[in-house]
């Protein structure tokens, strides 16, 4: 199309290939991601064979954790992370909410419904007949120990984790803003005037920020946070840390270990002799499970990761215990033959 506006390219799969070459030749660590909403079926012909766009945006999975969190059951998720993987040279970009809609459209009628009676339960909070034009926080109803259980899960997806920003202090929506623009409120740097992001005149800011509510700057800011220790944007940072000290969910081979308790995901990574289990329940009551694998023994795993202190596993530990939306990390110790 030699870059005419409006024209459209006739061999999209080599632009793809020409595009990524002249996105490596300009600098090596530069990635190519593209936001490509399709069906399981059309992403290859994104990746190709690591030769196209090196990540994409990963709508499925983003359907399936949402619909996992509202029937708090694990198999959604069971099901992603059973389906083939790409190259090494393709990557996922993991994300629970962007700067657009929850786009629900990999979800049949029936499941779609589901997560609308969960977290959408309102008309004004529905977008496109589709998705859901709120943020994850009063999604959550702003549950502290859910919403960290939510991000927990998603670090621990295999792939790239994507946060948008306020995501980390749990800012909220307004929902009379119309359309997108409900998650689109400025970023609340404090309880300042317009929540720190201008000076300018209330009256002269483009976007309105949210000023009562549960959700309001004056409450939820980054400043307040960044001084209390227990903060959410505090654990945000310790997860990050811990996600990146643990090079086996970027690198390693994904594993399902299956649970005897519908509500608890556990699945497992390994890299280079190291190896990780992470377990997340994803309903409001305590539970113990059990795990069957040939691999792996409860008595094999020491916390590394935890929304609490858990007592350590001992030498006769069948059962594992779990608080509600809890989630534990486990170091294996040993990796049987």
């Amino acid at each position: 199309s030699k870059g005419v506006p409006g024209t459209r390219i006739k061999k999209p799969v080599e632009f793809m290939k020409r595009l990524r070459k002249a996105a490596t030749r300009k600098h090596s660590t530069n990635i190519l991601l593209a936001e490509a909403d399709v069906v399981p079926a059309q992403v290859k012909r994104y990746f190709g064979q690591g030769d196209r766009f090196n990540m994409l945006f990963n709508f499925i999975l983003s359907n399936k954790l949402f619909l996992a969190l509202a029937t708090e059951n694990a198999q959604p998720i069971i099901e992603n992370l059973k389906q083939p993987r790409f190259s090494e040279e393709c990557q996922w970009a993991n994300f629970l909410r962007n700067l657009d809609e929850l786009d629900l459209e990999r979800l049949t009628d029936s499941e779609r419904q589901e997560v609308y009676k969960r977290f959408a339960p309102k008309e004004n909070m529905r977008i496109f007949n589709r998705g859901i034009r709120r943020r994850l926080a009063p999604m959550l109803q702003g549950n502290r120990r859910r919403i960290e259980m939510a991000y927990s899960l998603l670090f621990s997806m295999p792939g790239a984790p994507v946060l948008v920003y306020g995501d980390e202090i749990g800012m909220g929506d307004d929902l009379e803003l119309p359309g997108r623009t409900s998650v689109r409120t400025p970023m609340q740097w404090d309880k300042e005037a317009n929540a720190g992001f201008s000076k300018a005149a209330a009256s002269k800011v483009m976007r309105k920020t949210i000023s009562s509510g549960e959700f309001s700057y004056h409450k939820v800011n980054v400043e307040a946070q960044y001084r209390q220790e227990d903060s959410l944007l505090n654990w945000m940072k310790a997860l990050i840390r811990n996600r990146r000290q643990n090079r086996e969910i970027g690198w390693g081979e994904v594993g399902v270990i299956e649970s005897d308790h519908p509500n608890v995901l556990v699945h497992s990574y390994e890299y280079e002799g190291n190896a990780l289990v992470i377990a997340h329940n994803l309903a409001d009551k305590d539970c113990q499970f059990k795990i069957t694998s040939k691999q792996f023994h409860p008595r094999q795993l020491a916390d590394l990761f935890a929304n609490r202190n858990y007592e350590p596993t001992h030498e006769n530990t069948i059962k594992i215990n779990i608080d509600a939306y809890g989630y534990r990390w486990f170091r294996v110790n040993q990796i049987k033959a």
